[in-house]
């Protein structure tokens, strides 16, 4: 089941079944899919503006499904800067 659409929030996509320790996190959609980034692909193209989703990902492939489909793709380090967080 997939969870309703906040168009503010984050969503992180993870390969394979949801474990049972996986909790939820305030602002933060946790998704658990068969193929994360089919999950993915398929929620850009459903989206009423796919031009208002941000995807952030360092797959080539993925980046570029996303892009045809309409959504912008930013890139981990960038996410990071844009974030204020410094990296590890």
């Amino acid at each position: 089941e997939e969870p309703d659409a906040d168009p503010c929030s984050v969503w992180s996509v993870f390969d394979g079944p949801r474990p049972s320790t996986a909790g939820a996190r305030e602002g933060l959609q946790i998704v658990f899919a068969p193929s994360a980034d089919q999950w993915i692909v398929r929620r850009v193209r459903q989206a009423p503006e796919p031009e208002a989703l941000a995807v952030v990902s360092a797959d080539r492939q993925l980046a570029e499904r996303c892009r045809h489909a309409g959504a912008a793709v930013v890139s981990p380090k960038d996410f990071i800067a844009h974030c204020g967080v410094e990296p590890a």
